[in-house]
């Protein structure tokens, strides 16, 4: 092997000093803590009990009627999310969550508009189409190949 063929100098592209790499490792360590903040939180064994959040939807949960809130009682807790330190979007918010929860709890089956497709009419309306796309290719290569044999 000629030594002119292994004189190739590589080199790092974006690294070409050391303040652009101080910068890339913060950058990186940045990343770092928060890709490790996001798994513990995920893997939380629990709420703080003291959250006002909490609080809020476990008195939402006991004002239930089933899964209706009178418009007195959401008013009360309304009142109640100011008392805790939330804004009233917040509150209305946590007492939406805890009423979703209860409907899909009180609910045997979920409301549908439009019945979904079957598996069988879903299959026929994807393979015709397919098919006929798959034969006009084979004919159109067939054709060509035709015309390439016969020299025209």
């Amino acid at each position: 092997m000629s030594s002119a063929s292994s004189d190739f100098n590589l080199r790092l592209v974006g690294l070409n000093d050391g303040a652009d790499g101080e910068v890339w490792r913060q950058t990186q360590n940045a990343k770092l803590a928060i890709v490790k903040e996001n798994r513990l939180a995920a893997h939380a064994l629990g709420f703080d009990p003291g959250d006002p959040r909490i609080a809020l939807a476990a008195q939402a949960k006991a004002r239930l009627q089933g899964a209706m809130l009178t418009p007195e009682r959401r008013s009360q807790l309304l009142k109640t999310g100011r008392q805790l330190g939330m804004r009233p979007f917040e509150s209305s918010l946590v007492i939406a969550v805890v009423q979703d929860q209860a409907r899909l709890s009180t609910e045997s089956k979920p409301l549908r508009v439009v019945d979904e497709p079957t598996q069988s009419q879903h299959d026929a309306e994807v393979t015709w189409p397919r098919w006929f796309a798959a034969t006009a290719a084979a004919m159109a290569v067939a054709g060509l190949l035709l015309r390439w044999l016969a020299g025209s």
